[in-house]
Order: structure tokens, then C-alpha cells, then sequence
């Protein structure tokens, strides 16, 4: 049998395999066997509750869809309390994505996440994670700096950046 096997800082996965954030969840395991995955990622996750992009969130394009969701979620502690569980019964580490609009807000994620059953804090200063001139943290490399250096601060967890 073929070794797919991976080793990203800390982080050993038995492969390379893990799904988008927002586009999985824990319930699938009715579908699939999820121990077979590299890594578990949850859904983009921010502080408080937020509702998300009014609809219409999806528009049909020649090439395919264009979608802006919003980041709709039930915040940190419903997270810690109801989906972090969920996630513990399976044995890939689980990544867990965070989103915020300052960079402060981010190390409080970060410092909440640092708990048993978290394995990655992934931080999502792409999209629509915004920084106090309008545009997304990720475009500009000292608003990436800032945000990663906070962020790294409150916690001992492997921290990846989603860019």
C-alpha cells in the first residue's frame, strides 16, 4: 500500500485529502467514512452569530456560479459547545477556520480555539474578511502580518492562513 502520508509543521495526516471550509461538515459521515480524510475543516466560523449575505447569494455565470455567502454561522461558543464534539469522534485533525473583520477579534478566536479537540487554527483573511480601509486582509502583505502576528500570539496551536 502506497504511503500518502503527511507531516505540515506538527500536523501528521494520513493524507493529504481535506475538504473547503464551507463546504463540509461533520454530518456527512452518514455519506462517508470520514477517518479516511487527511483533515476535517470546519466552516468559517466568526465571534458572534452572524446571519450572511442577504439573498440572492448565487448567481449562474457562462463559466459556472458566483457565490457570496456571508459567512452565515452561530458564533464561538455555539462552536465550542455543540460542534467541536461532534467533530472529536472522528480521528483526522481537525482544522478549524476563522474569520473576523479586525485583527484583534482574530487572536480572541484564536485564544477561544485553544482547547482540546482543535488541532489548526486556519485563519481566512482572503474573503470577505475585510481590514478598516475596505479590502481584504490578504491584499496587502503588512495587513497579512498583522493579522497572522495577533493571531499567533494567544495561542500554541498551528495557525495556516488562508490567503
Amino acid at each position: 500500500m502506497v504511503d500518502l502520508s503527511v507531516k505540515i509543521g506538527d500536523v501528521e495526516m494520513a493524507n493529504p485529502v481535506t475538504p473547503a471550509s464551507g463546504a463540509f461538515s461533520w454530518e456527512y459521515a452518514d455519506v462517508i467514512d470520514l477517518n479516511r480524510l487527511g483533515g476535517l475543516v470546519a466552516k468559517t466560523i466568526c465571534k458572534e452569530p452572524r446571519l450572511g449575505n442577504p439573498t440572492p447569494r448565487m448567481a449562474e455565470t457562462e463559466a459556472g456560479i458566483i457565490q457570496s455567502i456571508g459567512l452565515p454561522g452561530k458564533g464561538i461558543k455555539y462552536f465550542i459547545d455543540h460542534i467541536v464534539p461532534e467533530y472529536k469522534k472522528f480521528t483526522p485533525p481537525l482544522i478549524v477556520s476563522v474569520s473576523s473583520e479586525t485583527k484583534e477579534e482574530f487572536a480572541e478566536l484564536a485564544a477561544d480555539l485553544t482547547i482540546p479537540g482543535v488541532d489548526v487554527v486556519e485563519c481566512n483573511i482572503s474573503c470577505p474578511t475585510r481590514n478598516t480601509t475596505g479590502g481584504n486582509f490578504a491584499l496587502q502583505s503588512e495587513h497579512t502580518y498583522e493579522v497572522v502576528s495577533a493571531i499567533r500570539a494567544p495561542t500554541d496551536k498551528p495557525l495556516w492562513a488562508k490567503l
